[in-house]
């Protein structure tokens, strides 16, 4: 191998290299967005389950007759 196939070569790399390092990145990026996400979902689903607990006991004060 010439010194310039191998200078192409660890240049070929490097981007590459550069490339993975970015997606990794925006792969991290997601991760974090994801984690936000449910951890919203998951107090908004605890509210929920309280709203409808309250809802529940406010129903039961009701008789029905048929």
């Amino acid at each position: 191998m010439t010194v310039d196939k191998i200078a192409a070569a660890t240049n070929y790399q490097s981007e590459s290299v550069l490339q993975i390092t970015a997606e990794v990145g925006q792969i991290s990026d997601v991760v974090q967005s994801n984690s936000a996400t449910s951890e919203e979902l998951a107090a908004a689903s605890e509210e929920l389950s309280s709203q409808a607990q309250v809802l529940e006991e406010l129903a039961e004060r009701f008789e029905l007759y048929g």
